[in-house]
């Protein structure tokens, strides 16, 4: 058996492993779910009755999938991050290493599957140009007209709340600043090494982070529900 064959039978065991491990944890995509017993296509165009638009939904499908995938990954080595005495951030592992890697990925995944509710959004409320439309914005602009609406409501808590954290507080800094270690090992600066509970707190603060990710993969499927179901407010 030659090296090809060797590392195709490789990436198939790590594949179908980490298959097994998103199905258990059940970090599925919009394509896997059901809305009122029908998929996320047959959901959207039974409520909005709109022209074609499966582009946008099938972008949106796409950063679901990568979510789903990204936070497979960050289980799948999680569990290895203490087998050394360092933090976990601080890349002294292949396991440390691509768990960050994916960290800073899933960031950036969550935003862009929340962009584009935004732009799908703005596509039938026709707030903003499409250039400056983002999911923010647009939700911001929707309170003029929907501040009413039980789903707006929802959105706009999400928007305020969690999506801030997503982007304002980790996503901004990852793209325009510095990596989410980099991030953490930044801080070590403010702590003292021999104080147990000052670094304890500094690795809980890490990994609460991680939780807060696994937390959101829900959110994407409520969020989606209630953006189709404001849509479709609309046509009313």
């Amino acid at each position: 058996m030659n090296s090809y064959q060797d590392n195709f039978l490789i990436i198939q065991a790590f594949q179908d492993m980490l298959s097994r491990v998103r199905e258990n944890e059940k970090f599925f995509s919009l394509a896997e779910k059901k809305f009122n017993n029908q998929d996320y296509l047959e959901f959207y165009y039974d409520a909005c009755e709109d022209e074609d638009n499966t582009g946008k939904l099938q972008d949106i499908m796409l950063c679901s999938n990568d979510i789903g995938y990204c936070l497979s990954y960050l289980a799948v080595y999680r569990p290895y991050l203490n087998r050394t005495p360092h933090l976990p951030f601080q890349r002294d592992t292949i396991e440390g290493s691509i768990f960050c890697r994916y960290l800073n990925m899933t960031f950036e995944r969550y935003y862009n599957f929340w962009d584009r509710i935004g732009d799908l959004l703005n596509f039938h409320f026709k707030l903003l140009p499409e250039r400056i439309e983002d999911f923010s914005r647009v939700i911001d602009k929707l309170n003029n007209i929907k501040s009413s609406s039980l789903n707006y409501e929802w959105l706009k808590n999400f928007k305020d709340n969690d999506f801030n954290i997503i982007n304002n507080s980790f996503r901004k800094i990852i793209v325009h600043h510095y990596n989410i270690e980099s991030y953490f090992i930044n801080k070590l600066t403010e702590v003292d090494f021999d104080n147990s509970s000052e670094m304890l707190k500094l690795k809980n603060e890490f990994y609460g982070l991680v939780d807060f990710l696994f937390t959101q993969h829900q959110n994407t499927f409520t969020g989606f529900e209630k953006a189709i179901n404001l849509i479709a407010e609309l046509k009313k």
